[in-house]
């Protein structure tokens, strides 16, 4: 068994304006930022690939340079503390196997919404439509 957490995967809300490029995976480990009584913000880190490194082909590649980025705390411009509520979770990302499991129902309309400018690499048509997909990096 590992000892790296799962990660959290969200997308933003369409009436958020994080500033995170559209297709960027997003992801947090546990790190809710505690305000008052109620925890209302979620320290995540995002990569959208932005310079196109070739590394980085799939919405898994990018979810996984996002947590990898997180769980080191290793520095850098592409981490945010964002209020919960402009955010969806849309399932988690296992780190042992490298993919992202996305809830069924609305969840998957939710990311197919956010990655419209990216392309459909994601989806496998194999899956159930009411158990969670597996979304895999290379």
């Amino acid at each position: 068994m590992s000892d790296r957490p799962r990660g959290t995967v969200y997308v933003p809300r369409a009436d958020s304006r994080l500033g995170i490029d559209r297709g960027s995976g997003i992801v947090s480990i546990g790190r809710l930022v505690q305000s008052g009584q109620a925890t209302d913000r979620v320290l995540v880190d995002y990569e959208g690939n932005r310079y196109g490194a070739v590394n980085i082909v799939t919405y898994a590649d990018r979810v996984a340079h996002a947590y990898d980025r997180q769980r080191q705390q290793y520095p850098t411009v592409a981490r945010a503390l964002v209020a919960r509520e402009s955010l969806i979770e849309i399932g988690w990302y296992e780190p042992d196997v490298g993919s992202v499991v996305v809830f069924p129902g609305g969840a998957r309309d939710d990311l197919a919404e956010w990655l419209d400018a990216v392309g459909t690499e994601w989806m496998d048509e194999e899956l159930s439509t009411s158990s969670p997909w597996r979304v895999r990096g290379r």
